[in-house]
């Protein structure tokens, strides 16, 4: 049976609509309406709240409008020249609209401290969700918009995920970037998530290329006395293993089946 929204989640939609809303008045309605559940610390609820209402709290502060604040304080910055947020309010969440090369620049910018200091950058690459570190998730720990790569782990994140350092942002659309603190590189899988299904489709294919080629950057970035016979690459030796028959099986399903996998 389908039942209509809520009356706070109709106000949301109209004040949050990406063409037609505000972002003041989207904040302000998600602040006023949104019911907190849980204790703070130590629950997770993966959503875009905290980003809208931070890009209100950033329109008032600096008096400038969301597409204004955007060019001088993200895009300007950081050089990214072809990209923009679209819509009168716009979704931080999966609003913008980039390329790999401008992307690039602001992986680049973030490893190496280039526009933000370094106390906000590491702030917002700690674990903020170290409650959830003895359970499975997809993708890891969670920090500030991005997970703290542990991918696809039944043990939770691990020793070896933290000692790892990596920080991973998998896309919807196949946009995934990874931060390898550790290693001290970025690496990006831009790809085109198009299928037959609409919204989400082929979900979870882009994730797992990154994954899979994760070992093989670690390889090539390694110091020339630890790096494995080149011809390991062409193989599933132990050290590229990082995919099974139950991930290529969800791919394959995926691509034969794509309703099944949005």
């Amino acid at each position: 049976m389908r039942t209509s929204a809520a009356p706070w989640q109709q106000a949301a939609a109209t004040k949050c609509n990406t063409t037609t809303g505000d972002i003041t008045e989207c904040a302000r309605s998600i602040y006023e309406s949104v019911q907190l559940i849980g204790t703070p610390g130590q629950v997770y609820s993966y959503n875009s709240n905290h980003l809208q209402i931070a890009a209100s709290v950033a329109v008032a502060v600096t008096g400038l409008g969301i597409h204004e604040y955007a060019r001088k304080y993200l895009f300007e910055p950081y050089g990214m020249r072809s990209s923009f947020y679209s819509g009168k309010c716009p979704d931080f969440g999966g609003s913008l609209m980039t390329t790999g090369a401008d992307y690039e620049k602001f992986l680049h910018g973030l490893l190496s401290y280039k526009v933000l200091s370094r106390a906000i950058i590491d702030e917002s690459e700690k674990d903020a969700t170290p409650f959830m570190s003895d359970y499975y998730t997809l993708y890891g720990d969670y920090g500030f918009g991005h997970f703290l790569m542990c991918f696809d782990s039944v043990d939770g994140f691990t020793d070896k995920c933290k000692a790892a350092r990596c920080h991973m942002d998998p896309g919807a659309f196949g946009f995934i970037p990874i931060i390898d603190r550790k290693n001290d590189y970025y690496v990006q899988v831009v790809a085109a998530e198009i299928g037959k299904t609409g919204f989400y489709p082929l979900s979870g294919i882009p994730e797992y290329l990154a994954v899979a080629i994760k070992p093989h950057v670690d390889a090539i970035m390694a110091p020339p006395a630890e790096r494995p016979d080149p011809s390991e690459h062409l193989h599933y030796s132990p050290q590229f293993m990082s995919l099974g028959v139950a991930d290529v099986n969800y791919c394959l399903n995926c691509v034969k089946h794509p309703e099944k996998c949005d």
